[in-house]
């Protein structure tokens, strides 16, 4: 049996309405629907970036939420367009746009298809990124390292309560960035749980970022 065509209504094109969904199709295709919100998206721990652009503001939510996931996420004190969790920012021009989306129930049954899920899970768990090809003695490239088994996912940590970077730095004045960078070179071990503790793990933080503090203002 031949498979019904779906009817057009007038002024519309076949990219218009996703399959059997009702939604408009998320995703955007130059020149006739091109892309209206971006992300930029930066581990600062692995060195990865990813940049995701989208037609719909419901597909952009999306693809916010499935990489922010249970994490409680802070607004960058020096920008508007910043939120942040661990060390992982998320920038966009249309971030407060982004963040009062509400789904409709047809929104909220959309599923992100392959290679979103799969992008996401590279940029937030993969190995971290080298700056360098690394070469050998006389200067040809070194053959790729056999890949390693994939590293298990570590238990999700009990966040309700704790203190994190991004609320000390905003104490401090200084950008998250900025309080992470202070940390690592005050040689602070990161917690199991990312940069976040109880009162007694804060005050020993806060003399360090209160140092940066100064250091940056010179």
């Amino acid at each position: 049996m031949a498979r019904r065509k779906q009817r057009i209504k007038k002024g519309e094109t076949a990219t218009d309405e996703a399959p059997r969904s009702g939604l408009k199709e998320p995703w955007g295709s130059s020149p006739g629907r091109p892309p209206q919100f971006v992300l930029y998206c930066v581990n600062h721990e692995s060195d990865r970036q990813y940049i995701i652009n989208a037609r719909e503001l419901y597909a952009i939510r999306k693809i916010f939420d499935a990489i922010v996931g249970e994490n409680e996420i802070e607004p960058s004190p020096t920008c508007d367009k910043t939120v942040t969790f661990g060390d992982i920012d998320i920038k966009s021009d249309q971030l407060k746009q982004i963040l009062d989306h509400q789904y409709t129930k047809a929104e909220e049954a959309f599923e992100l298809p392959v290679p979103y899920p799969e992008q996401i899970d590279l940029f937030l768990h993969g190995p971290r990124m080298s700056r360098e090809l690394p070469t050998a003695d006389d200067g040809t490239p070194k053959p790729p390292r056999e890949k390693k088994p994939p590293v298990e996912k570590k238990p999700k940590i009990d966040r309700s309560g704790k203190i994190t970077v991004q609320q000390l730095a905003e104490e401090a004045g200084i950008d998250p960035r900025d309080a992470r960078a202070a940390l690592r070179k005050a040689k602070i071990d990161k917690p199991a749980g990312g940069w976040l503790g109880d009162e007694a793990w804060a005050k020993t933080i806060r003399p360090v970022l209160a140092k940066a503090a100064k250091e940056l203002k010179k």
